[in-house]
């Protein structure tokens, strides 16, 4: 199939078909770091505080599923507390806003929990709008992993369009020399 008259010739359509779903992931991924990072701001500066007790804290075994059909099991840290606003007790387990970060060490996990023994008072952050939504920490754990990938993936994005193109122009110098 001829694609000259859309994009100028086959070699751009393969760059360009090949380059656009990166990119859609690319802006989708940052699009989720950014909407976390404002987010943790919003709670950070306009939600309101109040003390909490923890109930239970330690480590969550988890089954994470990978794309070969396997699976392996993960560790997150579990914080669960209870909290008061206007006379009404709450419970919730969110320990922070930003993503639920899974790690292969139960330890990693534990330590992380460990900030929050049971039994403990702590400060909860809640939105005033709605009670039910509370946090421990007003950080957006996990966006700093996904501006990371966003990095990665634009690097290795530009190197490779670098390379197809500088040695398609390579290629082209050495085989026109023949044909």
């Amino acid at each position: 199939m001829d694609f000259s008259g859309i994009f100028g010739n086959t070699q751009n359509f393969v760059i360009i078909a090949t380059t656009l779903p990166v990119l859609v992931i690319v802006v989708i991924l940052a699009g989720v770091a950014i909407t976390r990072t404002r987010r943790a701001r919003s709670a950070a500066s306009n939600w309101a505080t109040t003390t909490g007790q923890v109930v239970a804290s330690g480590a969550q075994a988890y089954r994470s599923r990978s794309g070969t059909g396997g699976s392996t099991t993960m560790y997150r840290p579990a914080v669960s507390y209870l909290y008061t606003v206007n006379g009404r007790q709450y419970a919730s387990d969110r320990m922070s806003l930003g993503l639920s970060v899974g790690y292969g060490s139960s330890g990693i996990a534990e330590r992380m929990a460990s900030k929050y023994p049971a039994g403990s008072m702590v400060v909860v952050h809640y939105n005033p709008e709605n009670p039910a939504e509370a946090t421990l920490e007003t950080t957006a754990r996990g966006s700093g992993l996904l501006w990371l990938i966003v990095v990665i993936m634009l690097v290795i994005l530009a190197v490779s369009l670098a390379m197809t193109v500088g040695m398609g122009g390579f290629l082209n110098g050495i085989l026109g020399n023949f044909f």
